[in-house]
């Protein structure tokens, strides 16, 4: 192998690297202070307001670079948190955060099937309509043995 060859790890990590930045390209998600300000709260108090909200499983956050990011779609019109996400990320904790969330999330999922057999949703269209199924879905492809 020749010393320009990228190792698996290295074509891993640029996979990634592209595959966040296609998800940033398609769904928008701003910083803790930009996130915090859509709610309604001071720039001064978003960390702790974030903090909080992330100890209850209202939200979750994105590492990029030196940066959490917060996904949007969480927020519903009046600045708070969906109420769905709630329930859903204490399902979630401790079995899928950060990036591996908000791509199983957005990505479209066999187990939501659309009508007339046009494809499948993602479990971020159908979490507010059936909370449940998209709980079960994400429990079990996070099972150990689901593979």
């Amino acid at each position: 192998m020749s010393g320009r060859d990228d190792t698996w790890q290295e074509r891993e990590a640029k996979a990634w690297a592209e595959l966040r930045k296609e998800w940033l390209a398609e769904y928008r998600a701003v910083p803790a202070a930009d996130f915090a300000r859509l709610a309604g709260c001071p720039a001064a108090d978003a960390e702790r307001l974030l903090k909080g909200w992330e100890a209850d499983h209202r939200v979750f956050a994105i590492p990029e670079g030196p940066e959490r990011l917060y996904p949007l779609f969480q927020l519903g019109e009046d600045g708070q948190p969906k109420p769905e996400f709630q329930p859903f990320l204490a399902a979630m904790h401790g079995r899928m955060e950060g990036w591996e969330l908000a791509i199983w999330l957005t990505t479209p999922n066999g187990e939501f099937e659309k009508p007339r057999g046009q494809g499948w949703e993602t479990p971020l269209e159908v979490i507010g309509q059936d909370l449940e199924a998209v709980i079960a879905t994400a429990e079990y492809d996070t099972a150990e043995d689901s593979y």
